[in-house]
């Protein structure tokens, strides 16, 4: 399990800009291969091409860490 704050376009693939989401990850074949976030709560996902588009739209925290502030 992974904690992170989307920094993507807000609704993209129905993730709220902002909003801190417990997420799981896949890799699997949809249209060729792709990352996949899951959030553990409300199932929903998105798929990405490359790690460089999940950091794109994502600020990473681990664990127990305090999430700072959006600048």
């Amino acid at each position: 399990m992974v904690k992170g704050r989307f920094i993507g376009q807000d609704g993209s693939c129905g993730f709220r800009h902002g909003e801190v989401y417990e997420l799981s990850t896949q890799i699997r074949q949809i249209y060729g291969w792709c990352i996949c976030l899951h959030d553990r709560k409300s199932g929903i996902w998105c798929p990405y091409s490359s790690l460089e588009a999940v950091l794109e739209n994502w600020d990473f925290h681990l664990g127990q860490s305090k999430i700072k502030p959006l600048d």
